[in-house]
């Protein structure tokens, strides 16, 4: 399949709005542009593809976006950064486009390109999901968003069900899900107990806000991210598809998306969930532009420090458990000082490398077991 086959090119005046700004570095001057006649081998200069994915009748919908993000500064470390444009969605249900959709992304995916896609409906997400899964083996899947509901997935892919669509695939294609930011008036309590049964992380607000420690290391695990603008509150947000008084602010969500996409783990991102024409004075416009700049900055300044890396960057450390033979063995980067430590997958099984906090390495070493450490224990056995 080819690009023009499925790609809306960014309009001649987006493109022209590199000649309005006033550096080099900032977005319209550094970031590339898709055209007609692409070849998908030309993705190998690139490091990130920008893609937004709309509905035929809604063509302009995604260019406050644009206009916000080509207007701010890129990093200064140097990284490709294409926009391929725009997927025009076919009318009828999300899973009436998932084989076209998802192959366009596999081919993104199939280049060593990193696809940032962003879309108003976080249903659409799950296009990212089929092609991560379709090109990687155990996708683990980590969602931003204000509640924990699954939804049937016996139903039809819709705003409530996504997430439940996803976890229908769990323990095949799905390694592991977890949910950040979710608020527990906005969660049905039948399915955050399932959830807990099934071994899937979930960090309400609280926890997120109050241990971004915590959060980071569960983000850092993460092969797939989807964050949807509904976890914010609504005065950050004014543009959230479903606004709210309570959420993440700004600067916590900017800084779980740096996280997240640092990790050499991440492979796909999909921002979602507004609606531009709510906007007050392109509030959310610059701040989806400011997430999506995040996302690019922390893939920028990749470290590969993990472990099982060809040339790890990382120290050792064995923690006595003060038990005969019983122990467990953590990394630590030298760069980062970030932690991961050893979890035994079952038995005979080889051990698994998990990222954790460095607050479970000294509680380990204080002769406590890590709850980190057992909730993976029972999860492998």
């Amino acid at each position: 399949m080819e690009y023009s086959d499925v790609f809306v090119p960014v309009s001649e005046h987006l493109q022209k709005y590199q000649t309005l700004v006033h550096s080099r570095r900032q977005g319209g001057n550094a970031i590339a542009f898709g055209v007609q006649g692409f070849d998908w081998e030309w993705l190998g200069d690139f490091k990130i593809g920008l893609a937004g994915l709309r509905r035929g009748g809604r063509r302009h919908c995604l260019s406050p976006l644009r206009r916000a993000l080509y207007s701010l500064y890129l990093p200064v470390q140097k990284i490709g950064v294409i926009d391929l444009g725009d997927i025009e969605i076919p009318d009828g249900s999300v899973e009436a486009g998932v084989e076209q959709i998802s192959h366009t992304l596999h081919q993104i995916l199939a280049q060593n390109v990193i696809p940032v896609v962003f879309a108003e409906n976080m249903r659409w997400s799950h296009y990212l999901y089929a092609a991560l899964k379709g090109r990687h083996s155990g996708v683990s899947a980590a969602y931003i968003a204000p509640s924990a509901n699954m939804g049937s997935a016996q139903e039809a892919i819709g705003e409530h069900n996504y997430v439940g669509h996803a976890l229908a695939d769990l323990s095949r294609e799905l390694s592991h899900l977890s949910l950040l930011g979710c608020q527990n008036y906005l969660t049905d309590p039948n399915d955050a107990e399932w959830l807990a049964k099934n071994y899937c992380e979930c960090l309400r607000l609280s926890i997120v806000r109050g241990d971004m420690e915590r959060a980071e290391a569960v983000l850092r695990g993460a092969s797939l991210l989807c964050v949807s603008v509904n976890a914010m509150r609504q005065s950050d947000a004014p543009a959230a598809s479903a606004p709210s008084p309570n959420g993440l602010y700004t600067e916590e969500m900017c800084r779980l998306l740096r996280f997240a996409s640092f990790s050499d783990e991440l492979k796909g991102c999909f921002v979602g969930g507004f609606n531009f024409d709510r906007d007050h004075r392109s509030q959310t416009a610059m701040l989806a532009a400011q997430m999506i700049w995040h996302i690019i900055e922390g893939i920028a300044g990749r470290v590969s420090e993990h472990p099982l890396a060809p040339k790890p960057h990382c120290r050792c450390v064995q923690v006595e458990m003060g038990r005969e033979n019983q122990h467990i063995i953590f990394y630590q980067g030298k760069l980062t000082r970030r932690w991961w430590m050893e979890v035994p997958a079952g038995e005979g099984g080889q051990a698994r490398i998990v990222a954790c906090a460095q607050s479970d390495y000294e509680q380990a070493a204080r002769g406590d077991v890590p709850e980190r450490w057992l909730f993976f224990l029972k999860k492998f056995a």
